[in-house]
């Protein structure tokens, strides 16, 4: 459908990859959400349990490695894909 719009496939590589990009840069910030309030139950759960203080202090610099990570990881799992469907054969047209 793409081709009989006009694209190329460096653009319809591009726009894979861009999507793969997007798609884990809003699974990681839920994926933070999620793991930073679980983080705070759990650290709660075994103060609780044990008795004892558990120091957990949060890291911004671990955050960004975490980002940069998703958004490489993302990248390079749809770079097959990206490729795969930029080589795509094209339709001959007639007329």
């Amino acid at each position: 459908m793409l081709d009989a719009v006009g694209s190329s496939p460096k653009r319809i590589r591009s726009m894979v990859l861009f999507e793969a990009v997007a798609l884990g840069l809003i699974g990681g910030i839920i994926g933070a959400a999620v793991g930073g309030f679980g983080r705070q139950g759990a650290v709660r759960a075994v103060e609780a349990v044990s008795g004892f203080p558990v120091d957990a202090t949060f890291s911004a610099a671990t955050l960004l490695v975490g980002v940069a990570l998703v958004l490489a990881i993302s990248a390079l799992g749809a770079l097959a894909p990206a490729l795969q469907a930029g080589r795509r054969a094209r339709i001959d047209r007639v007329g």
